[in-house]
């Protein structure tokens, strides 16, 4: 009983809406509003954008190499932001540096500030289970059209736009 009355609890967190708002760095010292209500979650800062929600870690080799992708799709495609959310424990100025030494052109919430995220993310992907690399695409209108686990290329998520693009005209 006690099982069923948390997962309900869980659950009603996400019916209403929800606006946030998170630190971020790399972001000239702004936050990012955000706003989430059930399986949606709309990034006010990037109205029309689509935004990937990638979750990593400093330490990670994969995600290393997947954050040299990611400065380039953020660059390249003015309808795409990118949108770090950073999963190990570090302090604010060590994960500053890590940003600067790699050159990451998008903001970064460090692990201190992501619980809203996070949960919305095993809200959304149970099967997820806080592994890294993770990312999620979520198009214009604020839903999740697809989630990666592990590396994710290029292509890959080109081709979730397109099929959403199709789906929106």
């Amino acid at each position: 009983m006690r099982k069923v009355l948390v997962l309900v609890a869980f659950l009603v967190s996400f019916i209403y809406a929800k606006d946030i708002s998170l630190p971020v760095l790399n972001n000239n010292g702004k936050s990012l509003s955000v706003k989430i209500n059930d399986k949606n979650i709309l990034f006010k800062d990037y109205p029309n954008k689509y935004v990937i929600l990638e979750f990593f870690g400093y330490r990670c080799p994969t995600c290393y190499y997947e954050t040299s992708h990611l400065k380039i799709i953020q660059k390249d495609n003015p309808f795409i932001k990118v949108v770090g959310v950073h999963m190990d424990e570090l302090t604010n100025d060590r994960l500053d540096d890590y940003i600067f030494e790699n050159g990451i052109n998008y903001p970064v919430v460090p692990f201190t500030y992501a619980y809203d995220l996070d949960k919305f993310a095993r809200y959304v992907e149970p099967r997820w289970g806080g592994m890294i690399p993770f990312m999620m695409l979520i198009n214009r209108q604020g839903r999740v059209i697809n989630t990666f686990l592990g590396v994710t290329t290029e292509e890959d998520i080109m081709k979730s736009i397109k099929r959403d693009d199709v789906v929106f005209q």
